[in-house]
């Protein structure tokens, strides 16, 4: 996870940082496919397969969620008789043709006791500034899909750091094997995730996932942090 710069202005008390890695390096996209894929209860969701420059080829799912509420991005649907109306044929064709033309050829630079809020924030920035300085909690839940996009995630890390509270990252009801949100959690060094119980394909991948990055990169800090660490 390279620094991350938003064009979001936050009113901050101490702003957070985010772990980087050295020897990033920026990449290009050249080309950008979304398709329809099965969530872990069958409902369809989104897949996005990129092409880089350099011939690698990465890919990416959303879990789908089950919460709907007024304050969450709102799901793309086909409606119709397909999927009793859960189809994302229309969601997968906006990111081959729209999004594709935003990201093609852009270069990318490559013991403690919490009270953790999760549909009171539903990941956004604004609501976690809110309930900070209200006192509502002392830490967010954090799920990518339910801000809608990984830069407004980023921008609900920050937020929720610049207040002093704790992230932990989780994982959404129809869930997929994509593992991104352990490589959130590692790479902007919020120490915790939630995954749910190690006992289906889609949940244990993500612990996997942790593990090989541990293997790859034994010196990168896991956890929480202390005032020993600090």
């Amino acid at each position: 996870m390279n620094d991350y710069i938003s064009n979001r202005t936050i009113h901050t008390h101490d702003v957070g940082t985010y772990v980087t890695h050295g020897g990033a390096h920026p990449i290009s996209i050249v080309s950008v496919l979304g398709r329809s894929i099965l969530d872990s209860r069958g409902f369809p969701t989104v897949q996005v397969d990129l092409e880089l420059a350099d011939g690698t080829l990465v890919s990416g799912a959303a879990p789908a969620g089950a919460s709907t509420g007024a304050h969450e991005a709102v799901e793309l649907r086909d409606g119709g008789a397909a999927f009793g109306g859960k189809g994302v044929r229309r969601a997968a064709e906006m990111v081959t043709t729209e999004i594709s033309d935003l990201l093609t050829s852009r270069p990318w630079a490559g013991g403690r006791v919490q009270l953790v809020g999760d549909d009171l924030y539903v990941t956004d920035p604004e609501r976690i500034a809110e309930g900070a300085e209200k006192g509502w909690s002392d830490a967010v839940l954090i799920k990518p899909n339910q801000i809608g996009s990984v830069s407004q995630t980023l921008d609900a890390i920050a937020t929720a750091r610049s207040y002093g509270m704790a992230c932990m990252v989780s994982r959404r009801s129809g869930e997929t094997t994509d593992t991104f949100i352990a490589d959130l959690v590692v790479g902007t060094g919020v120490g915790q995730i939630k995954s749910g119980a190690p006992a289906r394909g889609e949940r244990v991948c993500k612990y996997n996932r942790l593990t090989d990055i541990e293997a790859d990169q034994p010196g990168l800090p896991y956890g929480l942090s202390t005032k020993d660490d600090a």
